[in-house]
């Protein structure tokens, strides 16, 4: 019973410490690319914005269809991809402060109202913010994708004199630094659970030993109260009955008699 106590206590253990180290790892990780994200994000609109912002100020008016072929569009889009090329950016978006995606790697989503999209309503309040997201299918830089983790910070960008001009949003993939988080839980698991293991074995052979000795002990009082059972009943020498075993069997059978 302490044995199988001690199993199912070590169980309970191992997965409440597994499932608080997992979330905290995961949370740890996530916050530090979103950080990551966000600093990439607002490197890149530093780096991009004051050469374009004239494209994206001059935008207003435009159709969706007007946008897209604008040639202010080409120029910036072609700055994106040399800027991005070889790191794990999946997709970016520059909106206007009134909501409208006047730029996008994906040209279909140019013109596209995302004025009430909580993560470019932030940003336009003058915050940054990441958000984690999972995609089955999603439209990146090398064309369609699926099955990929995605983190996407909204940055905002300000003019000479303060004011919010835009929002920069970039959209990076960390399938594969999510893989290697969950295959190290794993590996840390499986050491967690092979070190219980050994501690349990360990525990399950005292306590089986200590049965044993319990046992011994047991049969060994038990033979000596049989023995001094019987030598205060038997005479030592003859080893017939005495005395005292006649005069407990005689109150025995006057019992019964009466």
């Amino acid at each position: 019973q302490f044995g199988l106590a001690a199993l199912i206590g070590m169980g309970l253990v191992t997965a409440v410490l597994i499932w608080i180290y997992g979330a905290s790892s995961q949370a740890q990780m996530l916050e530090h690319e979103s950080r990551a994200n966000a600093d990439l994000t607002a490197l890149f609109a530093n780096a991009v914005w004051w050469r374009h912002r004239g494209f994206v100020e001059s935008s207003h008016g435009l159709t969706a269809e007007a946008l897209r072929n604008h040639p202010g569009l080409s120029a910036l889009d072609e700055e994106v991809r040399r800027k991005m090329g070889g790191l794990k950016v999946a997709k970016v978006k520059i909106y206007r402060v009134d909501g409208m995606t006047v730029f996008s790697t994906d040209m279909l989503q140019v013109g596209e109202d995302k004025s009430s999209n909580e993560g470019f309503r932030t940003a336009l309040d003058g915050r940054v913010v990441s958000q984690v997201t999972f995609r089955e299918r999603f439209d990146a830089f090398e064309g369609l994708i699926n099955n990929r983790s995605l983190i996407s910070s909204y940055v905002p960008v300000k003019t000479s004199d303060g004011r919010i001009g835009g929002v920069v949003e970039v959209y990076s993939d960390v399938t594969e630094l999510l893989q290697a988080q969950q295959a190290a839980l794993w590996r840390i698991v499986g050491s967690v659970l092979g070190c219980l293991a050994a501690l349990y074995v360990f525990l399950f052979a005292v306590v089986r030993k200590a049965d044993r000795v319990i046992e011994a002990q047991t049969r060994d009082r038990e033979m000596r109260e049989t023995a001094a059972r019987h030598q205060a009943n038997h005479d030592m020498l003859t080893g017939l009955p005495n005395r005292a075993y006649f005069c407990e069997r005689l109150d025995e059978a006057l019992a019964q008699a009466r």
